[in-house]
């Protein structure tokens, strides 16, 4: 009796539209790539990988849309990979992987060969010479079949499974907020990754850049490669799966990366997805274009990005070479500044991220914190941030009180990276005191005498800001590594520097938790002292609050 009586709601769930009535929520009844609102006049076109039947779909029909294949004899399962895949008809996201997207003619599709791998030039090399590299990923030969058989179809082709989770509320898209250089790609890289968060998390993914072809007939040829950004988007998939060096070009020139994660036994042991949207850092400043428009109207949550080495409380705790220069730092203030004003009003949630939090060395905080050097490179730098007067620091001595707490505020920083090292599972209840007590923390860590920071302070409060979490991304977290210095990595190792990943994930000295650096060249000696995977800290949680916000 008790099943029978929750089967209508199990049925609705699985097959209806369904809309949480809420004001923040986006629409679900829109298409997960361009975001036109699906209505019973849109066509999907629908394609088994099995056995290659396809059949086109109305938007509405959701038990179609959604069902298995029907063809009598077809084999496929329920896997993700066995499931329909769907392309939007008309849909202004374009398959990467057909090579005459202007015209209307048969699709010309690149060559996968026999590996199913795509083979494309890397233009940004080491030592400024381009080279051929394969990459590998379990949608290229579906999205290549769907191309060759279904012929009429230039759109991008998705798994049917991640229009029925958005759907049904089992799915949140995110908007990356963030100037260049404060690691949105990296984040969303790692958070898709199967090999960077606990081994008992069934994850899989789908990656999607839309294909940039030159217009300028004398461009280089490899610049036009409609899959060129495509595949740079896979390649950092394969580069943190394969423990290689994570080398990610600028993101795409106009649309968004679409990185989407699919993670089963997270939340009530159900399936769930988590759509990353991830735009060039460049549009999130004064005057910005629609695309920010439209993409924040049609998110379910907004994430903020802050780069650490952009607090000035931690500044001096971060080796001297991986600091940022006083004119990168007034800029990044700037443009973050300019993109919390973009969204003021909007009633979208939003959380705070902040990045690159394993630049930090932590010290002894049983000792003296060592006094810091005066930063001399600052002074006559026109665009250099605001520093406190030094009237304002003699104030604050005469009154004995410190100008500012450093050592609470490491010991504060050390709390919640003990606390994001621990893999215990937690409640929802947990996850949210966590965000709002690290929400509380941040606003903490900026200075309230440096009228800019005290701008961005003021800005973090409000109801849309639901909590902060701290993420180590430049390197990828782990208590398996072992601490003996004969295992540590070179610090001195080659890194490659990208304009929206920031500093080389070789960033930091290797500390107690960093397993392998992910934009440096390996270290000859081993680090690990079994093959366990790397976890990396802070994004578990911030996956598992996205997925439960309300």
């Amino acid at each position: 009796m008790k099943f029978l009586s929750k089967l209508p709601e199990i049925l609705k769930r699985s097959y209806a539209w369904v809309a949480k009535e809420s004001p923040h929520q986006a629409d679900p009844r829109i298409c997960p790539l361009c975001f036109d609102s699906i209505t019973e006049e849109t066509k999907f076109i629908k394609y088994c990988p099995v056995c290659r039947n396809w059949e086109v779909v109305r938007g509405k029909a959701t038990r179609s849309l959604f069902a298995r294949c029907r063809k009598v004899g077809c084999k496929a399962n329920g896997t993700l990979a066995q499931r329909p895949f769907l392309a939007h008809e008309n849909c202004r996201r374009l398959n990467p992987l057909i090579l005459n997207l202007n015209d209307g003619a048969k699709n010309h599709v690149q060559p996968l060969g026999e590996t199913f791998a795509l083979r494309w030039i890397d233009v940004s090399a080491a030592g400024g010479r381009s080279a051929l590299r394969d990459v590998k990923h379990w949608t290229l030969p579906i999205i290549h079949g769907a191309a060759e058989n279904v012929v009429a179809v230039k759109a991008m082709w998705f798994p049917s499974e991640l229009l029925r989770l958005l759907s049904s509320g089992k799915g949140k898209r995110v908007q990356l907020r963030g100037p260049a250089d404060v690691g949105k790609s990296v984040l969303c890289s790692i958070a898709v990754n199967p090999d960077s968060l606990p081994g008992n998390l069934q994850l899989e993914n789908f990656v999607y850049a839309s294909p940039y072809i030159a217009t300028d007939l004398n461009a280089p040829d490899e610049q036009r490669q409609p899959f060129r950004f495509f595949a740079n988007a896979l390649q950092a998939i394969q580069s943190l799966r394969d423990w290689q060096p994570l080398d990610m070009p600028a993101t795409g020139p106009a649309e968004a990366l679409i990185r989407a994660g699919f993670y089963s036994k997270i939340v009530e042991r159900e399936r769930r997805a988590l759509v990353f949207y991830d735009l060039a850092g460049e549009f999130f400043q004064e005057g910005a274009g629609e695309i920010v428009t439209q993409h924040a109207a049609n998110s379910d949550c907004i994430y903020i990005l802050i780069d650490i080495s952009c607090i000035s409380v931690f500044e001096e705790f971060i080796p001297e070479h991986r600091r940022k220069e006083p004119r990168k730092k007034a800029d990044f203030y700037a443009k973050l500044s300019a993109s919390l004003r973009q969204i003021e009003g909007d009633e979208t949630p939003k959380i705070i991220v902040v990045t690159k939090v394993d630049l930090v060395e932590i010290p002894n905080l049983d000792e003296p914190l060592p006094a810091a050097k005066p930063d001399s490179e600052a002074s006559g730098q026109e665009n250099a941030e605001p520093s406190p007067s030094g009237a304002a620091k003699a104030a604050g001595t005469r009154n004995g009180q410190p100008f500012f707490d450093k050592k609470m505020a490491l010991k504060d920083l050390s709390e919640i990276k003990r606390r994001t090292e621990n893999q215990a599972a937690q409640t929802s209840k947990d996850l949210q005191d966590f965000a709002l007590s690290n929400l509380e923390k941040l606003q903490s860590f900026y200075d309230p005498s440096d009228p800019r920071q005290r701008m961005i302070r003021e800005r973090l409060g409000g109801e849309t800001i639901k909590g902060a979490f701290f993420v180590w991304t430049t390197g990828l977290a782990s208590p398996f590594q072992d601490p003996s210095p004969a295992t540590q990595s070179d610090p001195g190792s080659q890194s490659a520097v990208t304009s929206d990943v920031g500093p080389a994930a070789g960033a930091s000295q290797p500390s107690a938790t960093t397993a392998i650096t992910v934009a440096s060249q390996p270290s000859p000696h081993p680090v690990f002292v079994d093959s366990q995977p790397a976890i990396s800290c802070g994004v578990l949680e911030l996956v598992k609050f996205t997925l439960e916000l309300e």
